[in-house]
């Protein structure tokens, strides 16, 4: 996990100007999602800011954990913690933010985001998919000489997908 200021990674003000807290102070916070296939990848960003001013004597710190493994802390809000490398390997992942030993304060989120990598290894289309479009944009526009193109890029096109 990587930390980006407070001014690298902006939010919206509306999304920034509320936030979640845990229900019991001295619990953490929690969240999960599921994956269809432990193979799968993802990334997580989590943002963090006060919306409201804290007096004097408050601080708020915590830890944060993924699976009951540590990945950062302490965290402190007015930044955005976000994963360099894919998570992976799990069915589920369950997201806590535990309060720090001298926070007075329970952790909070703003927002999180999280993000699957999708494999586009395997093309979709065939490469010559869109070259009769790239052999009219190149042609003469003159009517005649237009007609006989598209014709003759047809069925070479169409010769191509028969072998």
């Amino acid at each position: 996990m990587d930390l980006l200021g407070q001014g690298s990674y902006k939010l919206p003000a509306i999304v920034m100007s509320s936030a979640a807290t845990p229900v019991n102070a001295s619990a953490p916070l929690q969240f999960h999602w599921n994956s269809d296939n432990v193979n799968d990848q993802y990334y997580l960003y989590m943002h963090f800011r006060e919306v409201e001013e804290l007096a004097a004597n408050e601080t708020r710190a915590f830890n944060f954990s993924v699976n009951d493994k540590f990945q950062y802390g302490p965290v402190t809000p007015y930044t955005t913690i976000f994963s360099r490398k894919p998570m992976t390997g799990a069915k589920r992942y369950q997201v806590s933010l535990s309060k720090i030993e001298n926070s007075t304060l329970p952790p909070i989120i703003n927002a999180f985001e999280v993000y699957k990598v999708k494999d586009f290894s395997q093309s979709e289309t065939h490469q010559d998919d869109g070259k009769l479009a790239l052999c009219l944009i190149e042609k003469h526009t003159a009517s005649s000489v237009l007609k006989y193109s598209i014709l003759l890029e047809y069925f070479q096109l169409h010769e191509l997908f028969l072998h």
